[in-house]
């Protein structure tokens, strides 16, 4: 099969239409339908006449497509559509909603998402087109899946991350058109309406739903169960912050959302039963419908989750693929179920998380896969199952390791030893666990074989990722790769796999730049921290902390006392006490609730607050020597709002850390 550019011609429009979405995402425009339809069609008059130049009509091709995946992801963008939702700014606002997505269970409430209809404002409802993530309250009776309410709350826009690194969560909701969210109490809203008719979502969640009671009762252990309501019918809603980051150390976290892998092992098993049947008419399309049926079974007992929905997609272009008389190019296939995903699920679900890996994951199987696997030819039939699955490990992680490390932060360093034993693990414990479901029905007593079975397999499965976690070394976390970095990363890889492919030596040569381009860029971030460090109050936690880059920066602590100070030097990797810090001659001291002064005979600059004190002491610290303070997040409302007041009023400047997020100042450490 070549794989030359000829052979893809899918990939010829794909990769623009891809560009043209990502653009949209960081740079969005309100674009109106004049100016769209221009665009459109100044486009297509630039391909007529330039459709005698090959070189012309190729790039002018290049721009239409990026510009159509442009508009197209525009149009999808809810707040530039008419009747976009706008909150109200100091009053509550009454909307009609329709909940759009199971109920999921947090710590102190319930959390899911509502479509808009209607928004009612001066006694007038209006219609109103957009989403909203809802907070339910525990204690109340709760909405489902479908219903149509009434609720009359204030509704806020999502924040921003406060933190330098954190994870940035307005812009996973931006990619899924949600940009607000509002607490509903128990006294702020009325079911209008339970949900009715027939909804193929619905009936997916109801059917997960009463198969993950059936698969309770096998489990004795928490953690088993939850482990197997993710890895079998994707629930996840159960899984412990213990469990999560065991298989997230281990390099397991993929068997646990039911995706790739596990529609895969669906075909697979389909698969096997359907190849010893006798040949005969049709026999490769009804084949292939039956491995589809299968597939999208599975995928409703999961609930039609995203993952799933994302994985049958593209395997059921691959039995369309396999169906076809003619020889399908795998490249084309995937690029077909994106084109298909981008139309029918919406321009930004490419850009997910979940579906950035899992492309990846299957390109770089693809691609490197086989030749890696041609290194070594194994004379038996166990290492050479070994040896392809070490392939297919490497093959996946090659690719999807950038990704991971500039949004986790962290890379499993035995993941070859863990995926020797998750994957036939998954594949194991993915067949009993359907089965169970499956005979669960008859009554049989074999069911209950199957489930001991079914128990113990999980037992043995956390049990060995626990394991492998606690081995030394076994993950390295706290990497810091940024967006650019990530992309220079991408460019060498796409740059020296094209360049070997092709044996083509200038771009062989190109792939070593890029590379070099990545050092020169990575130590230039560095030395840059280097020479101008700074100092940082975080708003989620009140800790400062010093970033100084390649040097190894000091600066001073103290054990406090409120009439001397005992200097000690401090070393900032280690962990900064609470203390007094000098950085360029400058005073920051903290307050918090072990203390709760300024230390006589000290010329105190900035005050960093972190526990709320009575008004009068307040004034009593905003000293003439006070140049600013930084209001730390834990401060309560009326404290904050007295700070606020007194700092006004004696002409201070100050940083409130809940508004602004994150304090930085450039500072010089302590010699």
């Amino acid at each position: 099969m070549k794989n030359t550019p000829r052979h893809i011609p899918l990939l010829r429009p794909i990769l623009p239409l891809i560009a043209g979405v990502v653009l949209c995402a960081y740079f969005p425009l309100d674009l109106s339908a004049t100016i769209i339809g221009s665009v459109i069609a100044t486009g297509l008059t630039s391909l007529y006449f330039l459709r005698k130049s090959q070189v012309g009509f190729t790039y002018g091709l290049l721009i239409f497509f990026t510009a159509l995946g442009y508009l197209y992801a525009q149009v999808q963008i809810p707040k530039f559509q008419a009747h976009a939702f706008v909150p109200s700014v100091e009053s509550a606002d009454t909307l009609l909603v329709k909940i759009n997505a199971p109920l999921e269970e947090k710590a102190n409430s319930y959390k899911t998402t509502a479509k808009i209809k209607l928004h009612r404002k001066n006694g007038i409802s209006e219609e109103a087109k957009g989403n909203l993530l809802l907070y339910f309250p525990k204690n109340a009776e709760l909405p489902e899946y479908g219903d149509e309410i009434s609720i009359r709350t204030y509704v806020k826009e999502i924040e921003s991350p406060k933190n330098e690194g954190d994870f940035d969560y307005k812009g996973f909701l931006f990619k899924k058109h949600i940009y607000h969210s509002a607490y509903v109490g128990e006294q702020q809203y009325q079911i209008t309406s339970a949900g009715r008719g027939f909804s193929i979502t619905a009936a997916a969640h109801q059917t997960r739903s009463n198969l993950l009671t059936r698969l309770e009762s096998v489990f004795t252990n928490s953690d088993d169960f939850s482990v197997a309501s993710a890895l079998i019918l994707g629930y996840k809603n159960d899984l412990s912050p213990e469990i999560k980051q065991a298989y997230s150390g281990a390099g397991a976290m993929h068997i646990l959302a039911v995706s790739g892998l596990h529609a895969g092992i669906v075909y697979m098993v389909i698969l096997f039963f359907l190849k010893p049947l006798p040949a005969f008419k049709h026999k490769k399309i009804i084949c292939g419908l039956i491995i589809i049926l299968g597939i999208w079974g599975y995928a409703f007992i999961t609930g039609l989750s995203a993952s799933v929905t994302r994985a049958a997609t593209m395997l059921t272009f691959v039995a369309v693929g396999n169906m076809s008389t003619r020889n399908s190019n795998i490249y084309n296939t995937i690029a077909a179920s994106c084109v298909f995903i981008i139309v029918v699920f919406g321009p930004f679900k490419i850009l997910e998380i979940g579906m950035l890996l899992s492309y990846a994951a299957v390109l770089g199987i693809v691609y490197f896969q086989p030749k890696l696997a041609s290194l070594y030819r194994p004379k038996t039939v166990v290492t050479k199952y070994i040896w392809e699955l070490l392939c297919v490990s490497v093959a996946a992680q090659l690719v999807t390791a950038p990704i991971s490390l500039c949004v986790f932060g962290i890379f499993p360093n035995l993941f070859l030893i863990t995926n020797l034993i998750v994957i036939p693990c998954a594949f194991i414990v993915l067949v009993t666990g359907i089965s169970y479901l499956l005979i669960s029905f008859t009554g049989l007593p074999v069911a209950d074989f199957i489930g001991q079975l079914l128990s113990f397999e999980f037992q043995a499965l956390n049990s060995s990722v626990s394991k492998i976690n606690t081995l030394p070394y076994a993950v390295t976390s706290n990497v810091q790769l940024s967006v650019p970095e990530t992309v220079i990363i991408y460019a060498f890889i796409l740059t020296a796999t094209l360049g070997m492919a092709i044996q083509h030596k200038k771009t062989i040569v190109l792939s070593g730049i890029v590379a070099l381009f990545f050092g020169c860029y990575h130590i230039g971030v560095k030395v840059a921290a280097a020479n101008q460090p700074t100092i940082s109050l975080y708003a989620s936690d009140a800790k400062v902390r010093l970033n100084s880059g390649l040097r190894m920066e000091h600066f001073w602590g103290s054990d406090q006392n409120e009439n001397s100070i005992n200097h000690t030097k401090v070393e900032h990797r280690k962990g900064l006490q609470n203390y007094l810090l000098y950085c360029d001659g400058r005073v920051y001291w903290k307050i918090d609730e072990n203390q709760k002064f300024i230390p006589k005979h000290t010329k105190v600059n900035h005050i960093v607050v972190s526990a709320d004190l009575p008004a009068r002491e307040i004034k009593e610290l905003l000293t003439p020597d006070v140049e600013s303070v930084i209001l730390g997040e834990e401060l309560s409302y009326y404290n904050r709002k007295a700070w606020v007041d007194a700092l006004h009023k004696n002409n201070i400047d100050f940083h409130d850390t809940a508004e602004k997020g994150m304090y930085t100042a450039a500072v010089q450490s302590a010699k």
